[in-house]
């Protein structure tokens, strides 16, 4: 009997230690569900900013695009106002050239008339 008292005072301690652990298995339980509630929560939080950053990311390659087409443009751009240039820098050079050639007529026409003039008279005394 004294096994069978021995037994029942080991059983009735594995019983009290069993609740006890129940307890401790039922705190860590809800701390875990806890736990999981804020993982849950920072994973739908992870999942907006990996959606900003997508967004941010897709516009930033349209700017960059935008640039670099804007850029091409800028350069094709310059190069047709370089020959534009060239081209009003001929056209000027051309200009000067014909304004001294219509002074240097209207020169020689002047003293032509002058002569003319001058003929006329001495014709108009004979």
């Amino acid at each position: 009997m004294a096994k069978v008292s021995l037994y029942k005072k080991k059983i009735e301690e594995l019983e009290i230690s069993i609740k006890g652990h129940d307890h401790i298995i039922l705190e860590w339980e809800e701390k875990c569900k806890g736990l999981e509630e804020r993982i849950h929560h920072y994973m739908k939080e992870i999942t907006t900013w990996e959606e900003k950053w997508i967004e941010c990311d897709r516009l930033c390659h349209e700017w960059e695009d935008k640039f670099h087409h804007l850029e091409i443009s800028i350069k094709g751009h310059d190069h047709i106002i370089h020959e534009w240039e060239e081209k009003c820098h001929g056209l000027e050079e051309r200009i000067h050239h014909y304004m001294e050639e219509i002074t240097r007529w209207e020169k020689k026409c002047h003293e032509w008339e002058s002569k003319c003039h001058e003929w006329e008279g001495k014709c108009h005394h004979l």
